[in-house]
């Protein structure tokens, strides 16, 4: 079964999509909030702990760092300010988790206001933009588009409660960051038909 290692998992947006795909998945985070696969509670930044423990056995690496200082420093407001420069240690941490733990494919996931500080994304869809290895990306166009609606929240085909607010849809930041269900799917496999699997983890994984 092939593995994939979910950075900064989240919800499990990523999760979601990779299960269904028959992959096998772990994420990495500092929280659990509610992840739907095996959670590895670690700070990314961790490095050689992470790269220890994983290294050589990864098919596939998505990885999905905090927005919030991107997406502020996009605001009118934030630019006005002039504010500092974003903390970029947990976005490095990624890139140097991809070069130690050499995985068959690698994907970063962000916002739009992340580009001035990771380089202009080759691609994106909708409000999720992307880096590393995305060429198998532009073949998702039809199955996103059909499956997501903006506005709800839509994960495994379930639409789940929003918070209504002054007529539109309120949404915690951590829903809203969340990759939906049929992004994550589509490219899990895509990955399937592209790449062999490397076969699997540690015995005591």
């Amino acid at each position: 079964m092939p593995l994939c290692l979910d950075l900064c998992c989240g919800k499990g947006g990523w999760a979601e999509g990779f299960l269904a795909a028959d992959y096998e998945v772990v994420g990495i985070d500092i929280k659990d909030h509610g992840y739907p696969g095996k959670l590895f509670l670690h700070d990314v930044r961790e490095i050689s702990v992470i790269a220890a423990k994983w290294a050589g056995l990864v098919d596939v690496i998505v990885a999905s760092p905090p927005c919030q200082e991107f997406s502020l420093r996009g605001l009118p407001w934030g630019r006005a300010q002039k504010l500092p420069p974003p903390d970029m240690s947990i976005v490095k941490a990624c890139y140097d988790l991809r070069d130690l733990i050499s995985p068959r494919l690698f994907l970063l996931e962000n916002v739009r206001g992340a580009q001035p500080w990771i380089g202009r994304a080759p691609l994106h869809r909708g409000p999720f933009y992307f880096w590393g290895d995305v060429a198998l990306l532009p073949q998702l166009s039809s199955t996103f588009k059909k499956g997501v609606r903006w506005g709800t929240y839509k994960s495994a085909g379930t639409e789940l409660p929003a918070t209504p607010y002054i007529g539109r849809t309120v949404r915690s930041p951590t829903e809203r960051a969340k990759i939906p269900y049929e992004l994550a799917y589509g490219f899990a496999l895509l990955c399937r038909q592209s790449i062999p699997h490397r076969g699997g983890i540690k015995a005591d994984g």
